[in-house]
C-alpha cells in the first residue's frame, strides 16, 4: 500500500522516465581511497573528506544526478505526456534500448 508520504521522497528521472526511490553515490573509488590512507594520514584524510562533500543523489536505474521530485510541476507535466503518449514507466524495470532497424546488407 502505498503512504502519500513516500510519494514524497520518490523522484522522477528526465534521463531514462524511471519514477522511484534515489540512490545516494560519492564521487571517487573506494580502492584509490584505501590506498591514499596507506600512504599517509593528510593524504588519505584531505580525499575522504571529498568524497563525502561530494555525495550526489542519482537515479536508480541509470545513475543519471539530475533528478526531480516527484511533485514538481516539471515531473507531473513530464508524466503527463507520458501518460498521454502510453509509455508511462516505473522504478522497477530497467529502460528498454532503443530499437534500430538493420540494413539489408546482402546484395542478392
Amino acid at each position: 500500500m502505498n503512504h502519500p508520504e513516500e510519494d514524497n521522497l520518490r523522484d522522477y528521472c528526465p534521463n531514462c522516465g524511471s519514477v522511484g526511490y534515489p540512490e545516494f553515490r560519492k564521487s571517487g573509488s573506494t580502492l584509490v581511497e584505501i590506498l591514499l590512507w596507506l600512504c599517509g594520514l593528510l593524504p588519505g584524510l584531505i580525499y575522504s573528506l571529498w568524497r563525502v562533500s561530494s555525495k550526489r543523489v542519482v537515479c536508480a536505474s541509470c545513475d543519471h544526478s539530475g533528478t526531480i521530485p516527484l511533485d514538481s510541476p516539471v515531473a507531473q507535466a513530464a508524466l503527463a505526456k507520458l501518460a498521454a503518449t502510453g509509455t508511462e514507466r516505473s522504478g522497477d524495470s530497467p529502460p528498454a534500448p532503443p530499437y534500430y532497424p538493420r540494413k539489408n546488407l546482402s546484395h542478392a
